[in-house]
């Protein structure tokens, strides 16, 4: 006896059934964690750099003040004065603890202060000029320059 010819028994297998395409919504959990991440570090750095920026505001305000200035006084003893006054008033709004004590910087702590920046003759020309009738004035663009200087890059 002869056996009917088999079917080939690959013909019975179904097709592979494909799973649905991955989605890009909603993510992973690993996403939103990456999401939230993100935007705490985007919102710490605004907040620093506007913390920044409002804690170097007296520094633009001097600078406005000093452009000021140097437009106006046209007195030697006026600036020297003007210039006393702005360089203290900066120390003051860089330092809240800036006490009474130092807000009177003359003499050797103004120097020592203002070195970095100034030269000897201006620093004297500064603390001193006010109180000399024929004092000679130093070039008020450079002492302009190096004031403005010195506020933008003084320490406390």
């Amino acid at each position: 006896m002869q056996q009917p010819a088999a079917s080939n028994p690959l013909d019975q297998l179904r097709d592979i059934h494909l799973p649905d395409a991955i989605t890009w919504w909603p993510p992973a959990p690993g996403w939103w964690a990456v999401t939230l991440l993100a935007i705490i570090a985007l919102f710490t750095t605004v907040y620093t750099l506007v913390k920044i920026h409002q804690k170097r505001r007296y520094r633009r305000l001097a600078i406005a003040e000093l452009d000021q200035l140097s437009s106006e006084k046209n007195d030697a003893a006026e600036l020297a004065e003007a210039l006393t006054q702005l360089i203290r008033r900066t120390l003051k709004a860089a330092d809240e603890g800036y006490d009474k004590q130092q807000s009177a910087l003359t003499g050797d702590n103004l120097h020592e202060i203002l070195k970095p920046e100034l030269t000897d003759t201006q620093i004297h020309w500064i603390t001193q000029g006010k109180y000399q009738a024929n004092a000679e004035v130093p070039d008020t663009a450079a002492l302009t320059a190096a004031v403005r200087q010195w506020i933008k890059g003084h320490k406390v």
